[in-house]
């Protein structure tokens, strides 16, 4: 016996010697276990719940709400309150129970319910019950129709639609076709089904007035009895291009769930029209235009046309040859491949275009050839060229777009990239002379050219990406990034010039051999070892020129003869590494206004116009003697 008013809920344990739940006074909600329960309501509004196995519910005094699941068992439901107004109410909604799925008869003065035809709730004494009042599911209910003694049979074999004709021929003006339509299996519930096409035909059902989308009704007491169809051609006074449409018997609508699982065949009706096929003007193909460069002039390109007719396009041709400059093929159907005479085409001065074009044509379907069109292939030059500011992704030089690879050519050339978006990828990458690590230009490169500017970045910001040089003394330039990049400037006297906000200014310059020259204008690390390792070649004499922000330089045991200016005392930082003092004689100490710091090899790194930097706030190394 629980106290007045609780929730009782035995579903989740195992229980042992208990015959029977009783909810006592009050409104309460009671769930039995997983076997045969005994639970009474008691007196008060109360929801009852047997939860699995085969369990016996009382409601008691009270509107009571019995709940029931997919797997309730074989349940018996006494004391059933009926009536109109103030009735209990079995409840199979909760637990998605459609009630088109449910089968509901009066056995012996008791209403009997099955779910998935196995699982029943017995209302004992109690027939006449009313789905929404006495008992409510998801959907609606349709009681099945009442055979008259010695009525049809039971339905037996698959639900399915028998369509006798498939393939109609009709005319506009002229001749009809006819189909019959019949159901295969005695239905549960009335089947209708709707009849339409894509077009260009009317249906008439059983001798009725035509009409595009009629149905066709069956019952449990007609569905033997074939209906006819006829299908109609409109007549128009248009000529279509087609030669037929599909016919449709769908959708169906019904409550018999086999016949809602039914998916019927698609017809066809050729339709022959009554109206003249008006004249087709002749087929059009149009100009094209290709860029290619002289170091590599090969481009393919496919031709395009277009037809009024029926058919389209069909074939492509040369019509003629390129006077100079190159030969056309044709590789497949429709792709035209320009190959470009190297010898004749290394004359061109860079920013120079050259167009190279020939002749081509159409041919329809009615076999009609058009006239000819020109396809253009502009050779740009390069090869003898001086330098040269270019920007990736967009037209800012004759020799120039945004088709990658990207070619410098001759002279010192630099190129810009207006922003770049850092995307997806492991070890993202752009550099010059190596293969982009990139997702969207990945194995794409920049070659013959020298600088690289980077004007802006975007993109998600937590994501990082490498700028690589060439060895061959570049300008590297970042304008402005909010991600944290990897500058690399590998061999050759390098120029950094470096701007970054928000985790931009957590990048990175590896300034690598050579004598290199960093602009420090935000803050930035600053790696001065050569190809960024602790050991192996000389990082060369470099200029470290801070700016704004907090700027961090670490030097190693071969870093040359550095001078640092514009150094910040309690702002920046110089970190001399362990290498620098692990052969002995490593020291620092005040010459002329300057603070110079000599390593073990003797290199030396002089901070301009300081002194008194302060060991463990402006520089760390330990093994320096101060």
């Amino acid at each position: 016996d629980g106290p007045i008013g609780e929730s009782l809920d035995f579903s989740t344990v195992t229980l042992t010697g208990i015959s029977r739940i009783d909810g006592g006074a009050g409104h309460d909600t009671l769930t039995g276990s997983a076997g045969a329960d005994t639970i009474v309501g008691g007196s008060g509004n109360d929801v009852i719940n047997g939860g699995a196995g085969d369990d016996r519910l009382e409601g008691g005094v009270g509107q009571d709400v019995f709940v029931f699941s997919q797997n309730s068992g074989r349940d018996i439901v006494a004391d059933f309150a009926g009536g109109e107004i103030s009735a209990d109410m079995l409840d199979f909604a909760s637990a998605g129970i459609n009630a088109s799925t449910m089968v509901v008869k009066e056995i012996n003065g008791n209403t009997v319910f099955t779910i998935n035809g196995s699982s029943t709730v017995t209302v004992e004494g109690v027939t006449g019950m009313q789905f929404g009042t006495h008992w409510t599911a998801l959907g609606t209910y349709t009681p099945p129709v009442e055979e008259p003694p010695g009525g049809d049979e039971e339905p037996t074999g698959e639900a399915g639609i028998d369509v006798s004709n498939l393939s109609l021929n009709v005319a506009e003006g002229g001749a009809s076709d006819t189909t019959d339509v019949v159901l295969t299996r005695k239905p549960t519930s009335d089947v209708t089904i709707t009849l339409g096409s894509d077009g260009g035909v009317l249906f008439s059902v059983n001798g009725g007035a035509p009409a595009a989308t009629p149905t066709l009704i069956f019952t449990p007491a007609n569905w033997k009895q074939s209906q006819t169809v006829t299908v109609i051609a409109v007549d128009d006074p248009v000529y279509e291009s087609f030669d037929g449409t599909t016919i449709y018997f769908e959708p169906i609508v019904t409550q018999d769930p086999l016949y809602q699982e039914v998916y019927p065949p698609s017809g066809w009706a050729t339709i022959a029209d009554n109206d003249t096929a008006p004249e087709v003007a002749p087929p059009e193909a149009q100009a094209m235009t290709a860029h290619v460069w002289e170091d590599n002039p090969v481009v393919e390109l496919q031709g395009n046309g277009y037809s009024a007719g029926e058919f389209g396009i069909t074939e492509y041709m040369i019509v003629s040859q390129p006077v100079e400059g190159g030969t056309v093929t044709m590789i497949d159907d429709r792709t035209f491949r320009f190959e470009g005479d190297k010898t004749f085409l290394s004359s061109l001065n860079r920013g120079e275009v050259l167009p190279v074009t020939f002749e081509y044509a159409v041919k329809d379907g009615d076999g009609v050839w058009s006239a000819p069109a020109t396809m253009t292939f502009n050779v740009h030059g390069f090869t003898n060229g001086a330098d040269e500011t270019y920007e990736a992704f967009t037209m800012t030089t004759d020799s120039q777009t945004d088709f990658l690879d990207l070619n410098g050519g001759d002279g010192i050339d630099t190129v810009v990239f207006r922003t770049i978006e850092v995307t997806s990828g492991s070890d993202v990458s752009v550099g010059l002379d190596q293969a982009f690590h990139w997702t969207e230009y990945a194995g794409k490169s920049i070659i013959n050219t020298e600088n690289i500017t980077i004007k802006d970045t975007k993109g998600d910001t937590a994501r990082t990406m490498a700028v690589n040089g060439n060895n061959q003394g570049n300008v590297i330039t970042i304008e402005n990034t909010d991600h944290k990049l990897f500058i690399n400037g590998l061999g050759g006297d390098d120029t950094f010039n470096f701007k970054g906000t928000g985790n931009g200014r957590n990048s990175v310059i590896t300034t690598g051999a050579g004598n290199d020259t960093v602009n420090a204008f935000s803050a930035v690390l600053i790696n001065d070892r050569p190809n960024g390792t602790a050991t192996g070649g000389i990082s060369g004499n470099d200029m470290f020129n801070l700016g704004t922000g907090v700027q961090k330089v670490s030097f190693g045991a071969s870093n040359g003869n550095d001078v640092v200016n514009n150094f910040v005392k309690g702002e920046d930082k110089l970190e001399f590494l362990a290498e620098m003092g692990s052969l002995g004689g490593a020291s620092v100490a005040e010459v002329g206004g300057n603070t110079v710091f000599t390593s073990a090899t003797g290199g030396t790194v002089t901070v301009t116009g300081v002194t008194g930097l302060v060991h463990g706030t402006d520089w760390t190394g330990a093994l320096l003697i101060a």
